[in-house]
């Protein structure tokens, strides 16, 4: 078997909406925005609330960006992880770049779905590294990380 390249795993701008997605659905709102009125004790993530890709601030995005290359980067630079991806993620269970950064999200939240799912956990230790992420909404609806 070649080499995993970074092209073999996907195109990180096609796997960004995928990624922002499973954030603001697997994401419990914040309560910042003043025009949404929900009962605080609320456990609505931001997705049903309709917050999209739209919404995120540039630096969400590119914050996003850099986790799904950076991670990218360790799973061709670990020949188990790239073993795991092109053997049992893609080829067995024919899961697609979108289904890698959706669960590249939920692995590293430890949301109990993810890579492990089909039995990759060289992919869900890896991506457990990058820790959570806290999105929050700031007073005019955008959406940020930190």
């Amino acid at each position: 078997m070649s080499k995993l390249t970074l092209e073999d795993i996907g195109n990180i701008d096609e796997m960004l909406p995928s990624y922002v997605d499973t954030a603001l659905w697997a994401t419990t709102y914040d309560g910042m925005d003043p025009d949404i009125d929900i009962d605080e004790d609320s456990d609505l993530s931001f997705q049903t609330l309709g917050y999209t890709i739209e919404n995120c601030s540039p630096e969400f995005l590119e914050n996003s960006k850099k986790d799904l290359l950076g991670f990218m980067e360790m799973v061709v630079n670990d020949s188990e992880a790239s073993k795991e991806l092109s053997k049992i993620f893609y080829e067995e269970c024919g899961k697609d770049s979108g289904t890698f950064a959706h669960d590249f999200f939920l692995s590293r939240e430890g949301h109990g779905a993810g890579f492990f799912d089909y039995n990759c956990n060289k992919l869900q230790k890896l991506a457990k590294t990058f820790g959570g992420v806290n999105i929050y909404a700031s007073e005019n609806g955008m959406l940020f990380v930190d």
